[in-house]
């Protein structure tokens, strides 16, 4: 029994590889007069029935959107994105088969679908996804993440993708600062606008590390009109 769990669990991190034999061999795809957009690494996971959750961002479904590479806009385009690996992937048909690619972020500016807005931004070290809250010079950005870990005793799978966890930053004047509290989002603003911000937050209840989208872009939207 103990050597039938060992070879599960060896065949399910294989399983969850980067890629089958098959396209390690040959991952690179690009075609057509579209060789800006349909230009990446081919995307093979296959995960075991026995993995409880998945890597995607919300849902597994690939939604229409639309991204811009290199400067270029492509709309209606089917996107999703994987937070446990960090790719930002692309459904498309190739002679008539279903093609996943994944495009490679360092070329990526942005991209939306299924009502959400990401940024891509080169910190130096790294190019990091972040989800983008508000539209003005001051935003709130959301860096999200799953891990894949050893399910405990409880789980009827070996297997699980944790759920979800996020960590708010504000962007302003091209500076990130993580927001671990409501007093640092408070000092990003001129001391003047702080106590009004603050009673924003209290009389709507707004919580950082707790509050919905809907209340952050409320928020974002508030400083903004303040700092303008």
């Amino acid at each position: 029994m103990h050597t039938n769990k060992i070879i599960v669990i060896v065949f399910l991190i294989l399983g969850f590889s980067k890629f089958n034999l098959k396209a390690q061999q040959s991952n690179e795809f690009s075609y057509g007069q579209n060789s800006i957009l349909y230009n990446g690494e081919l995307y093979n996971y296959s995960i075991s029935n026995r993995v409880k959750g998945h890597q995607y961002f919300k849902i597994r479904d690939f939604k229409e959107g639309s991204i811009t590479i290199k400067n270029k806009r492509f709309e209606r385009v089917l996107l999703n994105y994987d937070i446990h690996k960090q790719q930002i992937l692309l459904k498309f048909m190739f002679n008539g088969v279903d093609k996943i690619i994944s495009i490679p972020k360092e070329i990526v500016k942005e991209f939306s679908f299924n009502n959400n807005y990401f940024m891509v931004l080169n910190q130096g070290w790294d190019f990091k996804i972040y989800e983008v809250i508000g539209s003005g010079e001051v935003k709130i950005l959301r860096y999200w993440e799953k891990d894949f870990k050893i399910s405990s005793g409880s789980e009827a799978s070996d297997y699980i993708f944790t759920n979800a966890t996020k960590t708010n930053f504000l962007l302003k004047d091209k500076q990130l600062v993580r927001l671990q509290s409501k007093r640092i989002f408070l000092k990003q603003f001129q001391e003047s606008n702080q106590p009004k911000i603050s009673k924003f937050m209290r009389t709507n209840r707004i919580y950082l590390k707790k509050a919905m989208y809907s209340d952050l872009n409320e928020l974002i939207k508030f400083c903004n009109s303040l700092e303008n």
